[in-house]
This record gives structure tokens, C-alpha cells and sequence, in this order.
């Protein structure tokens, strides 16, 4: 076969790959998680491998599965902390007395009732009051929160049904690891798998310490956050400090949509147990912890996790998530710095000659 055809065969069955990814982007979906947690796990299945017991030494199948089975624990774990929180969450809004509610803040509508006649953005016959309530009711009306659970019960279906597809995917990854590696290395030539496992070595060393390092960094935000917010006595303290903390797998805007989201949690835990008078002071307060939180994040656990385990500059990571993001809204601000991670090595690898490459790629 020359080289046109084979070229032109290589092009062709990457376009149909690509297509193929995206008609049945869920499945892909579960192949690239599957491929994450067996990178975050590779550590926990060495070290299960590299034990022995009596002069009994683990098989990778058995090695997979107490891998697996020690994630599985750690993950219904924290399952069963947070659900608790949400329920209690979901009582406490049901629990919120509106008429209660608006009637304490009869002063405070009337005068930004009477201020926004003033500047047109209220008609005289209409009553602030009543259109607030209004909103509140239509929002906690039976059929929103019938439709609320409806969506959430097929997100949870959805949930699981991920999480089996990608448990069940990593199981062999981590049994058949070198056999998977041989079939992927004998779509190239002999003469340049050399390179391929070079690109893949490099890549998984690099994407399990970022993926390790992003675990880490979680659990010190939800641990500060739900510690600072009990300490200033915030209902449901774990719970907001869980979420907040969560939020920071979105590079740079997770913090802002934590934050917002914990202020929203704070105010309604707040006005169920009608702490009208204070509400000022909660929203206060979790402004202050989130702030205070995200500047030690900001000078200590960010240079070390997206600078450091992936060798590359903050002004690099900054500009790529800024750039994923406008082309591809959330999601793809939080794939961006492991692509943005492969792609280096590849160009790395095969385009090291060009001094701009070079520059970039220099200290992978």
C-alpha cells in the first residue's frame, strides 16, 4: 500500500472515529471516566499488586477489585453523609412559612416598592408584595416540586447507571492493562510505537498526579469551607461547605457559582428557623469564609496542582480554561487542562524541533 493510500485511510478512520465518539457520546462519556478513574486508582492497584501475603502475591484481577471495592466504600461514604443533608435541606424549604415571610418584610417591600415606582420600574398598581409572593408560591407550587423530583429521580437513574457503566469499564483497564496497550500499539507501525508509549507513559504519569492532586485540593476546600461556616454557626454548614467545595472542579468559575449557591442555601436554611434578623450577618459570614477560603486555594493549592502536576505555566492554564470555556461553556473548561496536558506531549514528542514546541513542551 503506498503512502497517499494509507494516509488517506489514517484521515478516514479518524473522521469516522470522531463521529462515532460524538453519536454515541454517552458511551464515550463512560470510556473517558473509565479512563480517569483508572488513572486517579493506577497507585492504590500498584500498591495492592506489589503485596504479598505468605508468599501470596495479589492477581490484577483480584488486585481491580479490592481497587474498586476500597473507591466503592469511599464513595457510598460520602453518599450517605451528604443525602441525609439534602433531605434535611428539602424539610426545611417545605417548612418555610411565606405569608410569615413576607409579612416581616412588609417594611423593607414597601420602601423598594415606593423606590422602584419612583424610577419606573414598578407600576403604582401593581404591589411588590404580592408579586413576590406570587413568584414564591409558583415556584413552590405541588406541580414544580412533582416536576423537581420527577427530573431528579432520572438524574439519580442516570447517575448510577453512569457509575456502573464506569466501575464495570475501569475493572478491565486496570485486569487488562498491558493487553488493551498492545492492541492500541498495533495500529502503528513497529518503528513508531516506541514514540506511542513514550506519549502514553508520559501522559498517564502527568493526568494521575493532576487527577490525585484535584481530589486533594476538593477535599481541603469542602474540609476549610464546612469548618470556617460551623464555626460561624451557619445551618447546614457541611452541606454548603460540600457543594462549595465540589464547585472548584470548574476552574476559576466553580468558586463564584459555589460561592452563590452556598449564599442561596444559607438564606433559606436561615428563614426556615426564622432567623429574619440576622440574615444580613449569614450572608456576611459565608461571603467571608468563601473568600477566605478560595485566597488560601488561590496562593497555595492551585499553583501546586495546575501548575506544578502538569508542568505548565499559570498564565498557560489561565488562557487555555479561559479560551475552553468560551467555546465550550463549563464542561469544557474542566476537560481543558488534561487536553491541554496530552496535547503537549504529543507535540512534544513529535514536533520538539521547533523552537516555539520546544518552548512550551520543555519541561514535560
Amino acid at each position: 500500500m503506498n503512502q497517499k493510500l494509507r494516509t488517506l485511510f489514517t484521515i478516514l478512520g479518524v473522521i469516522i472515529t470522531i463521529f462515532l465518539m460524538w453519536y454515541f457520546s454517552t458511551i464515550t462519556g463512560y470510556v473517558i471516566g473509565a479512563v480517569v478513574l483508572t488513572m486517579v486508582v493506577n497507585p492504590l492497584m500498584d500498591f495492592f499488586i506489589s503485596r504479598k501475603i505468605k508468599n501470596f502475591a495479589f492477581p490484577r484481577w483480584l488486585a481491580a477489585i479490592l481497587t474498586l471495592l476500597t473507591v466503592l466504600i469511599v464513595f457510598v461514604g460520602i453518599v450517605s453523609a451528604v443525602v441525609p443533608l439534602i433531605s434535611k435541606e428539602a424539610q426545611m424549604i417545605s417548612q418555610i412559612n411565606t405569608e410569615e415571610v413576607a409579612g416581616y418584610f412588609t417594611a423593607i417591600m414597601n420602601d423598594t416598592q415606593n423606590f422602584l415606582i419612583r424610577h419606573g420600574a414598578l407600576e403604582e398598581t401593581r404591589e411588590l408584595g404580592t408579586e413576590i409572593m406570587n413568584k414564591v408560591k409558583s415556584v413552590m407550587s405541588i406541580q414544580v416540586i412533582g416536576n423537581a423530583f420527577t427530573g431528579l429521580f432520572s438524574f439519580i437513574s442516570s447517575f448510577f447507571m453512569a457509575v456502573f457503566s464506569i466501575f464495570f469499564i475501569t475493572f478491565f483497564l486496570l485486569k487488562d492493562r498491558n493487553r488493551f496497550l498492545n492492541i492500541f500499539l498495533s495500529i502503528f507501525k513497529k518503528d513508531k510505537q516506541y514514540k506511542v508509549r513514550n506519549v502514553l507513559h508520559k501522559t498517564r504519569v502527568l493526568l494521575s498526579r493532576y487527577f490525585i492532586g484535584l481530589l486533594t485540593q476538593l477535599t481541603i476546600m469542602i474540609t476549610l469551607e464546612s469548618i470556617g461556616l460551623r464555626i460561624l454557626n451557619i445551618p447546614n454548614a457541611f452541606l454548603i461547605g460540600f457543594i462549595g467545595g465540589f464547585m472548584n472542579i470548574i476552574p476559576y468559575l466553580g468558586p463564584i457559582m459555589g460561592g452563590v449557591i452556598g449564599v442561596v442555601l444559607a438564606v433559606i436554611s436561615s428563614l426556615a428557623l426564622g432567623m429574619y434578623d440576622g440574615l444580613i450577618w449569614v450572608v456576611v459570614k459565608v461571603i467571608l469564609v468563601f473568600v477566605g477560603t478560595n485566597i488560601i486555594d488561590n496562593v497555595f493549592n492551585q499553583p501546586i496542582i495546575f501548575s506544578k502536576s502538569v508542568n505548565a505555566h499559570p498564565i498557560e492554564i489561565f488562557l487555555v480554561v479561559i479560551a475552553a470555556g468560551h467555546f465550550g461553556g463549563i464542561g469544557a473548561m474542566i476537560i481543558a487542562i488534561p487536553a491541554y496536558t496530552v496535547m503537549r506531549i504529543i507535540l512534544k514528542e513529535y514536533f520538539s524541533e521547533f523552537a516555539f514546541i520546544n518552548n512550551i513542551t520543555k519541561n514535560i
